[in-house]
């Protein structure tokens, strides 16, 4: 099972079996701390195990690959990736049931599929967040239009490689390229995902639900 999986990995990395960088270290000890004070009635947070699972679930059952050797393959999440999936959407507020986690910085070598990832996320926000948002503007967002483009592309060939998703969304061009991929029907009532780069004309009026900075360094 994959609560199995990761809460096995987790304990491996407490234990020392795994050996991971500091700072993975100390998400681990701040996610087995608040699992214990989370049972506290003075605790605002919550894990939501189910939550989590279905998450990770989601990339292999709706996301493939669309570059190098693994193109039309499922996207399988390395340990690591189902621990960040994991915290993302496991931790919730007791009261509404909202994330915890509103801001999530992932800093990790070239060649890591760290683009891949972000464009998984994303999806995965856009279409299944838990509560809903209707009329949601979800951004990639970059320096320039172009790089913001490269992972939302990624999405794109995501959205187009599964039947579900592909009939869940809609897909707009501009010129050769896709500009947005839109969520029309409840329970999002025209949820948008596009890119935007710093370049673009005007930036002024957004309402931003989701935005995903690449390259923010």
């Amino acid at each position: 099972m994959i609560s199995n999986d990761v809460n096995e990995w987790i304990d491996a990395v407490a234990t020392g079996k795994v050996v991971v960088s500091r700072w993975v270290r100390m998400a681990i000890d701040r996610h087995l701390s608040d699992l214990e004070r989370s049972k506290s009635d003075e605790c605002p947070f919550v894990f939501n195990e189910e939550i989590a699972t279905a998450s990770i679930v989601f990339f292999p059952e709706f996301l493939s690959h669309s570059k190098g050797s693994y193109a039309g393959k499922p996207f399988h999440l390395s340990p690591i990736q189902k621990f960040i999936v994991w915290s993302i959407m496991g931790w919730r507020e007791k009261e509404t049931g909202y994330r915890r986690f509103r801001r999530v910085m992932y800093s990790v070598g070239r060649k890591n599929g760290k683009t891949t990832l972000a464009a998984g996320i994303g999806l995965l926000l856009f279409a299944a967040d838990i509560p809903f948002e209707a009329d949601a503007e979800c951004y990639v967002a970059a320096t320039t239009k172009d790089q913001a483009s490269i992972l939302h592309l990624i999405a794109v060939k995501m959205v187009l490689a599964n039947d579900s998703l592909r009939k869940r969304f809609k897909l707009f061009k501009s010129g050769p390229n896709y500009s947005a991929i839109l969520a029309p029907d409840p329970p999002h009532n025209g949820s948008v995902f596009r890119p935007i780069g710093s370049d673009s004309k005007s930036t002024d009026g957004l309402n931003v639900s989701l935005v995903i900075k690449d390259e923010l360094h």
